[in-house]
C-alpha cells in the first residue's frame, strides 16, 4: 500500500513501547493522525516481546529506549532490526545520557527528543520508512 505525504502510515501497523501512559496516549494519537491502521502499545519490554510474537506484520516501531526501573528496550530493538522493522526512538535527554551512546540495535533508528513535537515525529516516521524502502 502506498502512503501519502499527509498520512505516511496509512494502512500500516505500529508498535509503541512507552512506560509513561500519558506519553503513550499522545504518541498513539499522533500516529493515528498519520494514518496508522493499527497501533499496539506496550509499557514494558516484556509486553513488547509478547506483541512481537503475536503481531508478525509490524511496519514500524516507536520505542522509548530507557523505561522505568532502568529497563531498556534493547532486546526489542535488536529483534526489530533482525526483522527489518524500522525504529523511531523517542527519548528525553537524560535517558540518552543514561544510554551511554547509541546501542547497536539502534544504530539505524531515527531519534526524536521528548517532549515530542508532532511535526518532528512525522518527519522521523517518514525518514524511517524511507530508509527501510531503500534498504
Amino acid at each position: 500500500m502506498t502512503q501519502s505525504v499527509e498520512a505516511p502510515l496509512t494502512g500500516l501497523t505500529v508498535l509503541v513501547v512507552e512506560d509513561q501512559p500519558l506519553i503513550a496516549m499522545d504518541i498513539e494519537d499522533m500516529l493515528s493522525s498519520l494514518g496508522a491502521a493499527a497501533i499496539i502499545v506496550a509499557s514494558t519490554a516484556g509486553e513488547a516481546r509478547l506483541a512481537l510474537g503475536r503481531s508478525p506484520g509490524l511496519d514500524l516501531a516507536v520505542l522509548d529506549f530507557v523505561l522505568g526501573n532502568g529497563e531498556t528496550t534493547e532486546e526489542v530493538a535488536d529483534e526489530l532490526a533482525t526483522n527489518g522493522v524500522p525504529v523511531v526512538c523517542v527519548s528525553g535527554m537524560e535517558s540518552r545520557d543514561r544510554m551511554g551512546g547509541v546501542p547497536s540495535p539502534l544504530q539505524d533508528a531515527v531519534f526524536v527528543e521528548k517532549p515530542i513535537d508532532p511535526a518532528l515525529l512525522r518527519e522521523a516516521v517518514v525518514q524511517a520508512l524511507h530508509a527501510r524502502s531503500r534498504g
